[in-house]
C-alpha cells in the first residue's frame, strides 16, 4: 500500500504587531536608558560640585573676580592683602572725568573715596555658597566659563 503524502496546506503568516520592549518598571528601553544617563549626569555635577567646595574649604571658589583681580583659591587673608593694594593705587591715583571737550581731574581724597577690604573678602568668600542646592551645582559650572564679578 501506497501511501500518499499529505495535502500540502498553506499557511498564511499573520502580522505580529510590534511590541515595544520594556524595562521591570515599565518604561520602554529607550526612555530608561536616557533617563539613566541624565541621572548619571546630574550626580557627577553634584559630586563634582560637592568636591569643589570641599577641596576650597577657607578659600575663595575659582571663577571669582574682584574689580579684576582673579581672587579663585585665595585664602581671606591673602586677598584682603590684594585688595589693599588695589585699594591704596586707586585712592592714590586721580580719578580723571571727561564732559564734552573738557577733562576734570580730581584726587581721590578730595571726594572722600575709601575702598575697604574686608566687605570685598566676604563677598567673595560667599560667592558660589549661597542658594539651594541647584544654585550650587549650577554655579559650580558656570564659573568654569564665566567668572562671578564682585
Amino acid at each position: 500500500m501506497r501511501s500518499e503524502p499529505p495535502p500540502v496546506v498553506a499557511a498564511v503568516a499573520e502580522p505580529v504587531p510590534a511590541t515595544t520592549r520594556r524595562t521591570g518598571l515599565g518604561l520602554p528601553a529607550g526612555l530608561a536608558v536616557a533617563l539613566l544617563i541624565v541621572g548619571v549626569l546630574a550626580l557627577l555635577c553634584v559630586l563634582a560640585a560637592l568636591g569643589e567646595r570641599l577641596a576650597y574649604r577657607g578659600r575663595v571658589l575659582p571663577g571669582v573676580e574682584i574689580a579684576g583681580l582673579d581672587a579663585g583659591g585665595m585664602t581671606e587673608r591673602r586677598l584682603a592683602a590684594a585688595l589693599g593694594r588695589e585699594a591704596r593705587r586707586l585712592t592714590t591715583q586721580p580719578v580723571r572725568a571727561r564732559a564734552g571737550s573738557t577733562e576734570l581731574s580730581v584726587n581721590p581724597s578730595a571726594l572722600g573715596l575709601e575702598l575697604d577690604p574686608v566687605p570685598n573678602v566676604r563677598a567673595a568668600r560667599r560667592a558660589g555658597r549661597q542658594g539651594g542646592p541647584l544654585a550650587v551645582v549650577a554655579g559650580a559650572l558656570l564659573r568654569r566659563v564665566r567668572p562671578d564679578r564682585l
